[in-house]
């Protein structure tokens, strides 16, 4: 992937489309809510691409089931602001219905 200036201006531009639509960073999300892309992996979310067969900037990929929650465009996550509480909420739930099968 040859990156240049327009790369991150249109990124940058398209993140502020998305914040003002109300969405939110899977970054920024994953700090408010303390989970890792490990729990996304393992939540069902996100899957981790090999690297030396992809041209991406991240190791990362949505899932077919993360795309209901999120979409990547210019190597970056944003959370749909109508998903938000139901991704939080599913990902609790997931992590809550493993430990209670473990104990």
């Amino acid at each position: 992937m040859c990156l240049d200036k327009s790369f991150f201006d249109e990124r940058d531009l398209w993140l502020e489309d998305q914040a003002q639509k109300g969405c939110v960073r899977l970054f920024d999300f994953c700090l408010d809510f303390g989970f890792k892309y490990d729990n996304l992996i393992t939540a069902g979310i996100l899957e981790k691409q090999p690297r030396r067969e992809t041209a991406s900037l991240i190791d990362y990929a949505l899932t077919e089931f993360g795309r209901e929650f999120a979409e990547c465009k210019f190597d970056t996550f944003v959370i749909k602001s109508d998903k938000l509480n139901v991704l939080a909420a599913h990902i609790e739930e997931f992590f809550l219905t493993q430990f209670l099968q473990t104990a």
